[in-house]
């Protein structure tokens, strides 16, 4: 039983670094690699919508499966041998393969998060390392191969990246059969014989929306708190999907993205580690609220600058705050939560998040082809601004989520 936690633990360290490994040598350079293919900016905005629109769609239907249905580890093996083979068609494929390895890796994407991130919270639970640890790892591996694929994919060309992309999923799929899954399917494999408990969950799970249903009975707060998720996703689009176009713009080359992508990696791992101390004092509601503020600031500042190195540093404030404003949201739906429906919990949070990224992406986009960076920046900093307000109204206080994590945390 012993070596079995320890085996957990460790695999579930290596498939967060490998997840790290694996987003390196694809997100810093997806916008500007599209760009290259022949996309416009606004071309650029309509696929990134889709691809999110795809991934938030299927999102809950995922979520469903792996608490219901599959359980957790076998949705997360789909995701990451079907994000696998997305990845290739990217790296090697012209731009309708490379389109089409995207929308599948918008589907894997849905599949692998919402189940890693319950495995690992379940795990975490368990006595495993902390989430916040666990995540930490990916940014930590995210940082170190993002600069070392930027410096290759320069001087090497794309094919350069196949190391990297072997070594990532390999660590991300071989490890998979070692986690504990205490999803509600896994227990009803171990044990055969139904208790009154378990059949009542089976008759939830009928209900039209499936296990969403049962979640938004138990936790009504997740609506407010995902609708907070979608706005905030909805103003930040413009700095995630078209500050590496702005970098390249002003004369950022492969190895400056990688550089920036590297630097906020970099700065989100003590954050993460230490963001259970730095939000005791604050609470998860007014540190979440803190941290889309600051991303505010940053979004707008965007247009301020008009050199590749600052921009590129501006990234060590990006993801600062980034970590801040993650583990406070996963903290929250933890706590929200019942622990039987933490994959759903997860895709509806991650549902949200790209739903607003999708519209996002589609309005930024449209704007930096017609009004320029200046407005697009600027009106997203100033809408994160407005989100940090709402948040504070809406996400629930401190007291009520202790209250909710100790009436859920244990089923």
């Amino acid at each position: 039983m012993a070596s079995s936690s320890r085996l957990s633990r460790f695999g579930v360290l290596t498939i967060y670094g490998g997840f790290g490994v694996v987003g390196a040598v694809f997100y810093p350079f997806y916008a500007v690699a599209m760009i290259n293919r022949g996309l416009s900016a606004g071309e650029l905005g309509l696929l990134t919508a889709a691809t999110a629109l795809v991934s938030s769609a299927v999102g809950p239907a995922w979520g469903h499966l792996a608490d219901r249905v599959v359980g957790r580890r076998a949705g997360l093996a789909i995701g990451e041998i079907s994000s696998a083979i997305g990845i290739l068609l990217f790296a090697f494929g012209d731009l309708n393969a490379a389109i089409a390895g995207s929308l599948l890796m918008a589907i894997a994407g849905a599949a692998s998060n919402s189940s890693a991130d319950a495995l690992a919270l379940g795990i975490a639970r368990d006595g495993g390392p902390r989430f916040a640890v666990t995540r930490a790892v990916t940014s930590f591996t995210y940082a170190v191969t993002a600069l070392a694929a930027g410096v290759a994919i320069r001087d090497g060309g794309g094919s350069s990246i196949v190391p990297f992309l072997a070594v990532g999923l390999c660590c991300t799929i071989l490890p998979i059969p070692f986690l504990k899954d205490r999803s509600v399917i896994a227990a009803h494999r171990s044990a055969p014989s139904r208790t009154a408990s378990s059949r009542r969950t089976r008759r939830s799970a009928r209900d039209r929306f499936g296990s969403v249903s049962e979640l938004l009975r138990i936790a009504p707060a997740m609506v407010p708190f995902v609708a907070i998720i979608f706005l905030e996703a909805l103003c930040a689009a413009s700095f995630y999907r078209l500050g590496p176009v702005r970098i390249n713009e002003v004369g950022g080359d492969a190895a400056m993205l990688g550089l920036g992508a590297t630097l906020a990696a970099f700065i989100e791992v003590p954050f993460m580690i230490a963001s259970a101390r730095m939000l005791k004092g604050i609470g998860l509601r007014r540190g979440f609220a803190a941290a889309t503020a600051i991303m505010g600031v940053i979004t707008a500042s965007v247009a301020l600058f008009d050199s590749a190195l600052s921009l590129t540093l501006l990234r060590l404030a990006e993801g600062a705050v980034f970590a801040i404003a993650l583990m406070c949201a996963v903290e929250v739906v933890d706590r929200l939560v019942p622990r039987r429906l933490h994959a759903t919990g997860q895709s509806l949070y991650h549902s949200a998040g790209t739903l607003g990224a999708a519209l996002g992406g589609i309005v930024a986009g449209v704007l930096y082809d017609t009004a320029g960076s200046t407005v697009v920046f600027v009106a997203s900093g100033v809408g994160l601004l407005i989100t940090a307000l709402f948040a504070l109204r809406t996400i629930p206080r401190g007291r009520v989520l202790l209250e909710s994590d100790a009436t859920h945390g244990a089923r």
